[in-house]
């Protein structure tokens, strides 16, 4: 099932630059008290690397992250 779904879209890999976007997201978060959680990180450094959004229900956890284009896919 996992294959199929992988097969079907393009997976991004997490590289150098979206490890350091990630690691600035995790030091401002915390320095402003509003931790968000790593694997979240990883998508937004990602996202931010390759000039994407990040489509998701949960905005306002995403919208904590600074620079981050965030889009609700439910609307």
């Amino acid at each position: 099932m996992f294959q199929r779904f992988v097969a079907s879209n393009r997976v991004l890999p997490l590289h150098e630059e979206a490890a350091v976007h990630a690691a600035d997201f995790y030091a401002t978060t915390r320095k402003a008290g509003r931790p968000v959680d790593d694997i979240d990180l990883l998508i937004a450094g990602i996202a931010v690397a390759n000039g994407l959004a990040v489509a998701t229900r949960n905005t306002a956890h995403f919208a904590m992250i600074p620079g981050l284009d965030v889009q609700d896919w439910s609307v």
